[in-house]
């Protein structure tokens, strides 16, 4: 980890009685039993972790402002993953998603398409860290916001070679657990309302609790397949832009040590990858906010592609339907 702070000489000596704190705070704030205090400590654990990643957001050369600005200009909010599906979005699809909110997720960059704002998690990827700065925070034509997720930056050492006020830093708080009583109870106190997001299993879980918090009732999650972990760049290996996003990817995924078998179920929707990561899978994640916090809020997420393995959880709206109203 290079230039943490706060992890300084005397660390390690206070670290232990801190995370002793965060056990008996989890037994006032949660009301938590013995078998869970543990499970609870290590959320709160995170959570201060988050607060602390904040302090070196100029280290990195980067912009951090809690929360993160926003302001709504539909009330609608398309969410582009970069599932093969996107290549089955037509031009007049294109149209309509232009008329409202888009957030791009990840790679989401390397489309033609230019959403409303991109969130990027940068993994380990040499390549991946020079194409978005080529082809997005240094490209004088494109100047829609970008949300980047400071952990990452931290962990692969990296410090940002654009205008430090081109990227706008998030930290989230990433939940590392299986406990449905630790993750009911804390989706519950700070899902909504809160100013510092959640990252469970995924940047799209991020960016949907992003969503949610900014008063998105309706959402549409259009590339996100999960079927497979096909990428809409694969479909045009010969295009110098989708080589770089090729490449990118096989780096991320080798470091990960994720599978790159093409026809595999994504990592994201793994129930043993997700295990070892001891978070739950995507779908099972999004199935247990589906069914208390959506529902308590009112939101109403759908699915672009109907063989999306989300429509476990999720209905399906076509594009059209989706923006115009004929759902």
């Amino acid at each position: 980890m290079t230039g943490f702070t706060f992890k300084g000489r005397f660390y390690r000596y206070y670290a232990p009685w801190l995370f002793k704190f965060f056990k008996l705070k989890a037994r006032i704030q949660f009301r938590a039993n013995s078998e869970d205090i543990g499970a609870y400590a290590a959320v709160l654990w995170e959570h201060f972790l988050a607060w602390r990643y904040q302090s070196g957001a100029k280290k990195i050369n980067g912009n951090l402002i809690v929360p993160l600005p926003w302001k709504k200009k539909s009330d609608k909010l398309v969410i582009l993953g970069c599932g093969s599906s996107i290549n089955d979005i037509s031009n007049e699809e294109w149209a309509a998603i232009k008329t409202v909110d888009s957030i791009g997720v990840n790679y989401f960059y390397f489309n033609d398409f230019v959403p409303t704002a991109h969130f990027i998690e940068l993994g380990k990827s040499e390549v991946a860290y020079e194409c978005v700065h080529r082809y997005l925070l240094n490209n004088e034509s494109r100047n829609e916001p970008v949300f980047m997720q400071i952990r990452h930056l931290f962990n692969s050492g990296r410090v940002l070679k654009c205008n430090a006020k081109r990227v706008l830093l998030y930290s989230p708080v990433t939940m590392p657990t299986r406990n449905m009583n630790v993750i009911n109870s804390y989706l519950q106190k700070y899902y909504y309302g809160n100013k510092r997001l959640i990252h469970h299993c995924s940047t799209l879980d991020c960016v949907v609790n992003f969503a949610v918090q900014a008063g998105y009732k309706k959402i549409l999650l259009a590339g996100v397949d999960l079927s497979n972990s096909k990428y809409f760049w694969d479909d045009h290996p010969s295009h110098d832009k989708c080589k770089d996003a090729i490449s990118a990817c096989q780096e991320d995924y080798a470091a990960a040590n994720w599978s790159l078998d093409k026809q595999s179920i994504h990592a994201t929707a793994d129930e043993e990858l997700n295990k070892s990561m001891k978070c739950l899978s995507l779908i099972d994640y999004m199935g247990v906010l589906n069914r208390s916090t959506f529902k308590d809020l009112g939101v109403v997420i759908s699915v672009a592609n109907p063989n999306s393995l989300l429509t476990q959880v999720f209905k399906h709206a076509d594009i059209n339907s989706f923006i115009m109203n004929r759902n």
